[in-house]
């Protein structure tokens, strides 16, 4: 895709009364001492994400939550980052371009960022906003859910961490005065191919509004250049844009808006038969029991969760079967911590670990405890084999949540 070619604008007027008044643009400067500077317009974009055109640059990370600025990461601090009500995570870099040799400088800086975010799990990512918030945001989720009501939590720890494993990121350089030809930078982005980022420069062009109007600003965003995000990519020039070109790649295509299509059942049980034969006679019947005990079914983009909410309507996920026929418990110890009683949740684990002759993977973080089995998450065909201890584990679950949340 490539980014807009001609960068040349003139100078706002402001018409009042039927008369022109030329507006004074504000210069930037990345000086301490002058007042607008970097820290002053990382500041204003935390706080007006919405100067930030990424409908325009890729609408699957719209709409923007501000959750922290200084990230701290092995690089160095991040310094913005946002994410969406589905888990896109966004990252921003505030620079003031008057060096044309610090350009590579700056995008390095920025990716390096990105590499080790990379690296973390969700857990690392939370901990480190705790941190770096000092303690204002200790739930990721919690501080999504707050802007948006319309997801799931399970979904969105999943995406979360799907896109830091895959370096799945919107990586934006935002300052004023980004002149020049892009060339070196689209060579120097190939260097993290591995990535699968979506990059792009923005200028933000500030001009004073008079005294008349209460003063205040007019802030003008334009894109100066954007790549394309690709699993491995080739970064080529056009027309002074960044293209990304594919490698050959297969990709699926997806509803405008970057929205997740959720697995049909039909889908989910005809990739599970090729996964595991066996489980697709046995899950059907397990599912309809654990329906009699008042649970019910959700499904996501490669998974059927099982579902159960308490008499406060709170909801517990009982466990994940995907379509590989693995199965996940890696959400429940979290959600009977909410509720006072992370002893329900660890016994839970403990019990059907034992089941199969599995264990417990314990962590810090609550999100990421899990039962394994040989070094694996548990095939579904194996467990249901304990399909009658399992459901009377899962009945005496119930009842003890029951009983802790009248």
């Amino acid at each position: 895709m490539a980014g807009n070619g001609n960068r040349q604008h003139g100078t706002p007027n402001l018409i009042k009364d039927g008369k022109s008044q030329r507006l004074n643009q504000v210069r930037l400067d990345g000086s301490a001492e002058n007042s607008f500077n970097e820290k002053w317009l990382q500041k204003l974009l935390f706080e007006n994400p919405n100067l930030l055109p990424v409908d325009e640059i890729e609408p699957a990370f719209s709409p923007l939550i501000p959750v922290c600025q200084e990230l701290q990461t092995p690089a160095g601090p991040l310094d913005i980052l946002f994410f969406n009500p589905k888990g896109m995570l966004t990252l921003v870099e505030c620079k003031l371009w008057r060096n044309p040799e610090a350009r590579r400088e700056v995008v390095g800086q920025i990716l390096d960022y990105a590499k080790e975010l990379s690296k973390w799990g969700y857990g690392d990512l939370e901990e480190a906003v705790r941190k770096s918030s000092k303690n204002e945001i200790s739930n990721l989720f919690a501080h999504a859910n707050s802007e948006s009501e319309d997801m799931e939590e399970e979904l969105f720890v999943d995406t979360v961490s799907r896109n830091l494993k895959k370096g799945r990121f919107l990586v934006l350089i935002v300052g004023d005065g980004i002149k020049g030809s892009v060339e070196s930078i689209s060579e120097f982005l190939n260097n993290y191919g591995h990535l699968n980022f979506t990059f792009a420069l923005i200028e933000e062009t500030v001009f004073e509004l008079p005294e008349a109007l209460g003063k205040g600003f007019l802030v003008h965003p334009r894109i100066i250049a954007r790549t394309v995000e690709i699993e491995r990519t080739i970064i080529r020039l056009e027309h002074e844009s960044m293209v990304s070109e594919s490698l050959a790649l297969e990709t699926k295509s997806r509803p405008a808006g970057g929205t997740r299509i959720k697995i049909t059942e039909e889908e989910f049980y005809k990739d599970l038969k090729i996964a595991d034969p066996s489980a697709v006679e046995l899950l059907p019947d397990f599912i309809e029991k654990c329906k009699d005990l008042g649970f019910y079914i959700k499904f996501g983009d490669s998974s059927l969760m099982l579902h159960w909410d308490n008499s406060s309507d709170y909801n517990f996920n009982f466990a994940t079967f995907r379509k590989d026929g693995k199965i996940h418990t890696n959400y429940f110890l979290e959600k009977t911590d909410r509720i006072g009683h992370r002893e329900i949740g660890e016994q839970y684990l403990e019990r059907l670990a034992s089941l199969i002759d599995g264990e417990v993977i314990k962590s810090g973080n609550l999100w990421v405890w899990h039962v394994k089995k040989n070094n694996d998450l548990p095939a579904i065909s194996e467990t249901l084999k304990k399909e009658e201890e399992w459901l009377e584990l899962i009945q005496e679950t119930v009842e003890r949540i029951n009983q802790v949340s009248t």
